[in-house]
């Protein structure tokens, strides 16, 4: 326990990764707590059975670059299991897993995150667990972000994929509270069964979008393909005096 930064690199041995684990016995109770600091996590992969407390951020990442990351059962070198991530206590500032050099990160299963939630790679993401989020989240990826499984945000969505990748976030079962901001991304697809409020957003290609509720905006959208929208039956209103579409709008439904 510290009320100051708690920082922990995993040690290299020999041609073996970094690695970092951390136990507490049934009678010992120990934790990771800072009462208000930031704890970081660095080592190509984690093993740990004891829970981690604070109010300011925390971070998992691997510490070699392009080592890759696995969430819920996802493939990956640094494997966060359904398990480790219930040793998350509720109240940091914020979740990070991953770095800017990372690999690419997989979502495995299913799991649920009660704090901001930022995955962060050089390569690609793929959601392939149901994820509940119960506060923001963003992706930002040097390569596609894709899913098979839908993703339940209760607060806000950005997503910064880079010019030259797709985001594909099209699950039927979608539900993204929140303002969704789209950073940047080459065509992008997004699907929610509710409402969808889109804030300012860039996108270099198409852009696809699907509601089972109203579409609205709360920020200008740069469009430079072309726009779909299929709403059925309810409002679309996309009429900031700032937006640009460049190509087509299609109004399906």
């Amino acid at each position: 326990s510290d009320s100051g930064d708690i920082s922990i690199t995993g040690s290299t041995g020999g041609t073996d990764s970094s690695s970092v684990g951390f136990y507490s016995s049934e009678n010992t109770n120990a934790s990771i707590t800072s009462t208000s600091g930031d704890i970081t996590l660095t080592a190509d992969t984690m093993d740990y059975k004891s829970s981690m407390q604070s109010s300011g951020a925390l971070k998992l990442q691997p510490e070699t670059a392009t080592t890759t990351v696995g969430i819920a059962g996802g493939a990956g070198t640094l494997n966060l299991s359904t398990d480790e991530i219930g040793y998350l206590q509720n109240g940091f500032s914020s979740i990070t897993i991953g770095k800017a050099d990372a690999g690419a990160i997989t979502v495995g299963g299913s799991d649920t995150f009660n704090d901001d939630l930022n995955l962060i790679t050089d390569s690609t993401i793929a959601i392939n667990g149901a994820l509940t989020i119960n506060d923001n989240m963003s992706m930002t990826s040097g390569g596609a972000i894709t899913q098979t499984q839908a993703l339940d945000v209760n607060g806000t969505m950005s997503i910064t994929a880079g010019s030259g990748n797709n985001v594909t976030l099209d699950n039927s079962g979608n539900d993204f509270t929140g303002a969704f901001t789209i950073v940047s991304g080459n065509d992008v697809s997004i699907r929610d069964t509710n409402a969808l409020a889109l804030a300012a957003s860039t996108i270099t290609g198409d852009l696809t979008l699907q509601t089972g509720g109203n579409l609205t905006q709360t920020g200008a959208l740069e469009v430079n393909g072309a726009t779909s929208i299929t709403a059925g039956s309810n409002d679309v209103t996309l009429n900031n005096s700032s937006n640009d579409f460049t190509g087509a709008v299609t109004i399906v439904s």
